[in-house]
């Protein structure tokens, strides 16, 4: 998608970029799957989660919106939120972090590109935290909120807040 939107530069809200970044990663969640019951958002302490997707099987499928310049810099805020997450979510079955930049991929093998330190945490989170090998672990993208906010669905949508609406 050719596009000059930095979602680095998104402006505060609540106080913060990473209040904004979590309502905006809210807004643009990605579609259900069959079986959706409800959404269910938090509010910290989150025990891991932004908000997470209830199932009428009853499994639970998470998101954690993570505000950072880099995978670099996310990723022990991320280890964190697996942690809670598999230590209070029984029901659990898939984690996705929400990034506001894409991933690097070198693939020269001579840098650690960022699709190489997400399957290395990947890995060693499943490895070493309690609950975390029975959970997929997945990420959207810079690209893939992108592409979302570009959906019909959003057109039109702004800043209520600014005219004195709720």
């Amino acid at each position: 998608m050719g596009t000059d939107i930095n979602l680095l530069a998104i402006r505060q809200h609540g106080g913060s970029q990473q209040n904004a970044w979590e309502e905006l990663a809210y807004q643009a969640r990605p579609r259900v799957g069959d079986g959706h019951v409800e959404a269910r958002k938090t509010r910290a302490p989150d025990a891991g989660v932004e908000w997470y997707e209830v199932y009428a099987d009853g499994h639970v499928e998470g998101f954690q919106a993570k505000f950072h310049s880099s995978l670099a810099d996310a990723l022990g805020g991320m280890r964190e939120s697996v942690t809670s997450a598999c230590a209070k979510r029984s029901t659990l079955t898939r984690l996705t972090f929400v990034l506001p930049y894409d991933f690097t991929d070198t693939g020269d093998g001579k840098r650690k590109s960022d699709q190489d330190r997400w399957t290395d945490a990947v890995e060693t989170w499943k490895e070493s935290i309690p609950g975390a090998d029975r959970v997929e672990f997945r990420t959207l993208l810079a690209g893939d909120v992108l592409g979302e906010l570009a959906r019909d669905q959003h057109a039109g949508i702004e800043d209520q807040s600014r005219h004195g609406s709720a």
